[in-house]
Order: C-alpha cells, then sequence, then structure tokens
C-alpha cells in the first residue's frame, strides 16, 4: 500500500520504491530521491496511508 502511494505521489516506478516497516503501521518509502514515511491501516475494511514526512533532496540555490 505505502509503495503504491509512494510511486504515485512521487511519479516513480513501483519497481522503484523500496519500503521498510519502521515501527508497527509505519513504513518509510525511499525511491526516485524522495523519502517518504506512512501510516497505515484499515478502518471499516478500507486501507488506506497517510503521508507523515517527507524529505526531498536539498536543491543548490540558483547564482
Amino acid at each position: 500500500m505505502a509503495r503504491q502511494r509512494a510511486a504515485r505521489e512521487h511519479s516513480c516506478a513501483v519497481d522503484d520504491v523500496r519500503v521498510r516497516e519502521i515501527s508497527p503501521f509505519v513504513f518509510m518509502t525511499d525511491g526516485c530521491g524522495v523519502r517518504s514515511n506512512y501510516h497505515c491501516e484499515m478502518l471499516s475494511d478500507v486501507a488506506r496511508c497517510i503521508l507523515e514526512a517527507d524529505q526531498r533532496p536539498s536543491q543548490a540555490p540558483t547564482p
């Protein structure tokens, strides 16, 4: 679930997104230069993942 959401939100191929469970229901995704944390759960038979944190690479200032 977290992998598909990260791929969609970051315009990244699903196969390019890695996922690691960092605590129960919390997953870190990493792919296409973006690392994100999602809290995933089932509510009323509907699965959902909510973005908790998004870390994009820093951009160098343009001269």
